[in-house]
Parts: C-alpha cells; structure tokens; sequence
C-alpha cells in the first residue's frame, strides 16, 4: 500500500520508514511487556491504557499538522 501511493521519487524511503516504524514500536512492546511479571496485573494495564491515552493526546494535538497533504513531487 506505501509503495502504490508514495510518490515515485520517496517511494522507497517510505517503505523504509515503514519498517522502520515497525521495528521501533515492536522494540517498544517487548520493553513494555518485560514489565509484565514485575507489576501487579493492574498496574500493567494501567500503563498500558496510560500508553494508549498519550498517544490518543498526541493525535489530537498534532493530527491536523500531520494529515496536510505534502507538496507534490
């Protein structure tokens, strides 16, 4: 789907940036989730739903900044 819609000429950096963005937040879970057997089950979710409410937050604030239409190559 990146491919097929990201301009010819940052075609392939943004099929990187995809994988790139997909390694990280993988990374990510496996930190979170480490946490796991040290928390009490409630505090885990809680992380988890404080995780989820940021990023809620940083959507709100930045989403309309983010879904400008770039400039055309």
């Amino acid at each position: 789907m990146i491919s097929r819609t990201a301009p010819a000429v940052i075609d392939a950096t943004m099929v990187c940036g995809a994988y790139l963005t997909s390694f990280a937040r993988n990374i990510f879970v496996g930190c979170v989730g480490s946490y796991y057997e040290q928390m009490s089950p409630a505090a885990f979710w809680m992380l988890d739903a404080a995780i989820a409410a940021i990023g809620a937050l940083l959507v709100l604030l930045f989403g309309r900044w983010l879904s400008r239409a770039p400039e055309q190559y």
